[in-house]
């Protein structure tokens, strides 16, 4: 089971690394819950193939992006929290935090993102 913070966040950002959409189904067929939902300020999605096209679509608009962890996740009783950036290309970046539940399974059931001002 996912349920311990690297066993969770490893395969959640190899997903939205992966530029292969079946790769990127695989991927999180592993660690994303079949209903599971994602937000944050300029999206939403529910459900495992909602959330793998909207990693592709993002790709789409960043050719060439890649999610890295930051800092040491915060977890407890089945919920995480985690700090990321994302290498834009050109020298921007993005960064923020994702607030996470797991299913019974250890899968992620929610995340909840927040983008740093």
């Amino acid at each position: 089971r996912a349920t311990d913070t690297g066993e969770s966040r490893r395969p959640h950002v190899r997903a939205w690394n992966e530029t292969d959409p079946a790769k990127r189904v695989d991927i999180l067929a592993v660690v994303w819950s079949e209903e599971g939902t994602f937000r944050d300020p300029s999206s939403k999605t529910q459900g495992r193939k909602a959330q793998a096209e909207h990693i592709g679509a993002f790709q789409a608009n960043y050719p060439g992006a890649k999610l890295e962890l930051g800092g040491t996740p915060s977890s407890y009783d089945g919920h995480v929290l985690f700090s990321w950036t994302i290498a834009l290309g050109g020298g921007d970046t993005l960064a923020g935090y994702d607030y996470g539940t797991f299913d019974e399974a250890g899968r992620f059931r929610q995340i909840v993102g927040f983008f740093k001002s």
